[in-house]
């Protein structure tokens, strides 16, 4: 019905990944770029076959041809930053999220930064970042809950209260920071858990 657009040949692309017919995925995928030369999407399949064919060298080079293209948007340092990851590279990955947080919309790359470092065994740098973070966001909730459940995971508990409680101080009514505060609290055997798990 519609020919000249990418949309059917990025679906297409987006079947064959699921189903894992990478090779027809990436002939859906020179389709889509015939017809929207460097179009964002077609490009991000791109990578995901060329890492599921555990090409990550030809991953890398899609993603800093979008960079080239695109040298004010956070899309393809991010994509960069997750090839990276996929590979345990943390101080590369560390490295190019940093980059998008200096480019136009830079989405999550701030959670992903941090990740990157803590995993990086970088974590004092990455709680220096993150009490940066919060002072100039402070509305962030999504950062803060992020932070919780990064402290909760490496086992502190206290510096994820600490966290699940500025989130509620932001937004009372967040369910899932209240499950998790009330589940810590109980673990303690804190005076009011139970009541505030209620």
């Amino acid at each position: 019905l519609l020919p000249r657009s990418p949309r059917g040949p990025i679906g297409m692309a987006e079947v064959y990944i699921q189903t894992g017919d990478y090779d027809s995925a990436q002939k859906s995928i020179q389709r889509a770029l015939q017809l929207s030369p460097g179009n964002p999407e077609s490009r991000a399949q791109a990578i995901i076959v060329a890492m599921r064919k555990s090409q990550p060298a030809q991953a890398l080079e899609i993603a800093r041809s979008m960079q080239r293209d695109q040298p004010t948007d956070s899309k393809g340092w991010v994509l960069e930053g997750e090839i990276e990851a996929s590979q345990a590279r943390w101080d590369l990955a560390a490295a190019a999220y940093k980059q998008a947080l200096n480019k136009a919309d830079s989405g999550a790359a701030h959670l992903k930064y941090y990740g990157a470092l803590a995993r990086g065994g970088k974590l004092a740098e990455a709680e220096a970042f993150a009490a940066g973070w919060v002072k100039s966001h402070p509305q962030d909730t999504t950062f803060l809950f992020f932070l919780g459940d990064a402290a909760q995971a490496r086992g502190d508990k206290g510096q994820a209260a600490k966290h699940y409680e500025a989130v509620l101080a932001s937004q009372d009514g967040h369910a899932f920071a209240l499950n998790n505060l009330a589940m810590l609290r109980l673990q303690g055997q804190e005076p009011g858990a139970l009541a505030l798990a209620e």
